[in-house]
């Protein structure tokens, strides 16, 4: 019953437009007007992809080198990875799902895997593993700036 409760009143705030503030989860903004959540990257710790590994379950900047990249079209999914071989130990995967890519050629990025190819990213979000490598789901253009 308690839980009931709980569900009605989350479903109430955001009917009545007034949103529900981050529920308590760091980096999370308050919904704006457009309706989707922001998410402030500012504050996390940039680390280097080799050092990815060691990091996995945390939030973090990871910067690198894009040092190859496939955009599989038939499924609609990108990686960018820091290192030639991905199956390298210690490479570092970011994977573009096609809602992701679907923001991106809103953007005017029509296929990330060319975009960033060669040059020194900064990607934010959680680190992952998959395969017993490091990764970061990208689901927006704002977790990738192209570092100077």
């Amino acid at each position: 019953m308690r839980l009931f409760g709980i569900v009605v009143l989350l479903a109430a705030a955001v009917v009545s437009g007034s949103g529900v503030p981050g529920f308590g989860v760091p980096g999370f903004a308050d919904e704006p007007q457009g309706g989707s959540i922001t998410v402030d990257y500012s504050g996390l710790p940039v680390i280097a992809a080799d050092d990815a590994v060691s990091n996995v379950g945390k939030s973090c900047t990871v910067e690198f080198v894009v040092k190859s990249s496939r955009h599989l079209e038939d499924r609609g999914t990108c990686f960018l990875n820091s290192k030639k071989d991905h199956r390298e130990l210690h490479n570092f995967t970011v994977v573009i799902f096609s809602a992701g890519m679907d923001q991106f050629k809103a953007k005017g990025i029509a296929d990330p895997s060319q975009h960033y190819l060669d040059k020194k990213i900064r990607v934010s979000g959680r680190i992952d593993e998959r395969d017993k490598q490091p990764q970061i789901v990208v689901e927006s253009p704002a977790q990738i700036a192209v570092a100077e």
